[in-house]
This record gives C-alpha cells, structure tokens and sequence, in this order.
C-alpha cells in the first residue's frame, strides 16, 4: 500500500466530493492515476473533478471542497 502524501490528499479530495452531494467522479491523472510508478518527490496533484450539470462554476469559483 502507498502512503504517498499526494495519494493522502487525492483520497482526501474525493471524500470532500463525495460529501459534497453534486460531485460524479475524480480523476487521477499521471502520476497519481494509473502510471503510480512515477510518483516521486518530484511529483504534483493532477485531477479532474467531474460534478453534475450546472454545478461546475460553483466548484470553480468556491473552493472550499479542496
């Protein structure tokens, strides 16, 4: 299991979504998707948040869910 930080904040980030009520999926990207084998300590946070039909200028705008 890794205990990388930024898969602690990915989770961390999808739980905030899933409690936000409007959120459909998160998306790991790169090295915190399926190419984990890169993530070092050189490594950032790429994600999508994909959230329902007319929500998405309020998780632009407001970013309380991160």
């Amino acid at each position: 299991m890794n205990h990388h930080p930024l898969l602690k904040r990915l989770d961390e980030i999808g739980q905030s979504l899933a409690h936000s009520g409007h959120a459909l999926a998160l998306l790991g990207l790169g090295s915190v998707g399926a190419e984990l084998h890169r993530l070092d300590e050189y490594s950032d946070l790429d994600f999508f948040a994909i959230v329902e039909p007319g929500y998405k200028q309020r998780y632009i705008e407001n970013l309380d869910w991160l």
